[in-house]
């Protein structure tokens, strides 16, 4: 979609996006099985943990709970190549109107050669979430708040991501995408 294309405002990211898009291999697809939620929980885990000494808010079984309560409500967005998961995106189609960003995580345990592709996988996700929010109708995807320390401290560096990586609009706590 040309639409989202031209809001994101970084040069390099919207240049590997569009390799990735045009890359039959590389493919974003909605997670059905129960082991590609699981693996995305062990990167989500594996990442908050070195990145940030912290944990998910939901265990694997909670996630798997909610998919199964949510059924259609709720989407798992991975990005991958073959069997090889380069990051994803959780989602919860929290109204008609808005989408929620849960949960998003790249593939930290790649090899260096694949890291730049992993860091590009979150926007390939975003793209994909963006085309069909629009198909359905959907005004809002949320990306979720820029905070740490249980709200206290703005990361500045993820509202920047969000906002020049995403081509969002933020109020610096939370990310819109029109």
């Amino acid at each position: 979609n040309g639409e989202m294309l031209n809001i994101i405002k970084n040069k390099s990211n919207k240049d590997y996006l569009l390799k990735m898009i045009k890359n039959d291999t590389i493919v974003c697809k909605k997670a059905t099985t129960n082991e590609e939620y699981c693996y995305f929980h062990r990167m989500l885990s594996k990442t908050l943990k070195d990145k940030h000494d912290s944990t998910p808010t939901h265990s694997c079984d909670e996630l798997l709970l909610l998919k199964t309560i949510l059924k259609t409500q709720q989407l798992l967005y991975l990005v991958k190549e073959g069997e090889l998961i380069y990051g994803g995106i959780y989602v919860i189609k929290a109204t008609s109107t808005c989408w929620y960003t849960v949960y998003m995580t790249r593939n930290i345990d790649l090899e260096k050669s694949k890291q730049a592709t992993s860091s590009i996988a979150i926007i390939y996700a975003v793209y994909s979430i963006y085309k069909d929010a629009l198909l359905e109708g959907v005004k809002y995807v949320d990306y979720g708040i820029c905070v740490e320390d249980s709200g206290n401290i703005l990361n500045v560096g993820l509202a920047d991501f969000k906002e020049r990586s995403l081509g969002g609009k933020s109020n610096a706590r939370y990310l819109f995408l029109i």
